[in-house]
């Protein structure tokens, strides 16, 4: 979108997962190369930091207000309050960036609302040969490190 290969309003952590969620939706196949090894440099995602689990809740919700469907996000809703609820109330007690991570969010819904229509614009101008995608795939690899 607009020239980024990382969306830059991920920042530490999720850029991966936008960008393969993106790539997916443009029709391309991610492929597992099990001899393929992929070295993660830093590592703050991985740590248990107050940061880290700020911008894990922040970038969450952007990525699923920038990338998910009205049906998924429905289904989303039903069926992640049981976690998101219980999740919320730990974070406002226990990390001090939660209320910023809100405020962001709310901020940034209409810059993830435009990406996810200029997304969905793409699509729908690749879909006719998206149905010839089986034969012509794409290949995208994508090294995801654990949290």
């Amino acid at each position: 979108i607009r020239d980024q290969y990382f969306d830059e309003d991920f920042f530490l952590i999720a850029e991966d997962f936008d960008l393969a969620w993106r790539a997916q939706k443009l029709g391309w196949k991610a492929k597992y190369a099990p001899s393929l090894v992929c070295y993660h440099k830093g590592g703050i995602s991985r740590k248990r930091s107050k940061l880290a689990q700020y911008y894990s809740f922040r970038n969450r919700y952007l990525l699923v207000i920038k990338n998910e469907s009205r049906l998924g996000l429905l289904k989303l809703l039903l069926f992640s309050w049981a976690y998101d609820i219980p999740r919320f109330i730990w974070m406002l007690f226990t990390n001090p960036y939660t209320v910023k991570a809100i405020r962001e969010i709310r901020q940034l819904m209409p810059v993830m609302l435009e990406k996810r229509r200029i997304i969905r614009e793409k699509v729908k101008v690749l879909q006719p040969s998206l149905r010839g995608a089986e034969r012509r795939s794409n290949l995208l690899i994508t090294c995801i490190s654990a949290l």
